[in-house]
């Protein structure tokens, strides 16, 4: 998508703003609020530069302010996206108005279950280690030192009818290796 910078004419006043507003709009457009709650949002400022659109350092560079929204944690576990920085759900805000808003969700069931039978942590950090396992950016480092180790779940963007349960294993720099916990 591209946003014309002349036709942007004010510059945004409150990041709450932009949010109330595009929670708003999502509303209207029929998004479900429980799956993608308001505090489960990611802001971003961002400004005019060389034709295209950057990050701005404060609200008062800013000439808009991107909304992102991500699911919000199902049964009390985190819900993480394949894909470092990929919403399914974002508005772009200028003028107090939106200006560009994308909702691509899938039809994801979430109150059809199943059980299978979770594999160990252990065996699950051997897969990683062994270089199984997806990644939500690309590393350029042979090594990443891993902070935390939760069970959550893992969702793409695109034509998915569930989310996996994985074993998430987060790293400096928002890096999250996925290892699916199912056996």
């Amino acid at each position: 998508f591209k946003i014309e910078p002349g036709l942007i004419t004010k510059r945004p006043r409150k990041i709450e703003d932009a949010q109330e507003t595009t929670f708003e709009f999502f509303r209207l457009m029929g998004l479900d609020s429980l799956q993608f709650p308001k505090g489960k949002n990611v802001i971003k400022k961002l400004k005019f530069e060389n034709g295209q659109t950057v990050e701005a350092d404060s609200v008062s560079s800013a000439e808009l302010i991107e909304v992102d929204y991500y699911f919000a944690d199902f049964d009390k576990l985190p819900v993480v996206y394949t894909k470092k920085g990929s919403s399914p759900v974002f508005a772009l805000v200028a003028n107090e108005k939106v200006v560009y808003a994308k909702k691509e969700i899938s039809n994801i069931d979430l109150f059809r279950f199943a059980t299978y039978p979770i594999k160990p942590i252990s065996q699950a950090w051997d897969e990683l280690k062994a270089g199984g396992g997806f990644f939500n950016s690309q590393n350029t480092s042979t090594t990443i030192k891993i902070k935390e180790i939760k069970l959550g779940y893992a969702i793409g963007l695109k034509n998915n009818l569930y989310i996996q349960p994985s074993y998430l294993f987060f790293g400096e720099g928002d890096f999250i290796a996925f290892v699916p916990a199912v056996s």
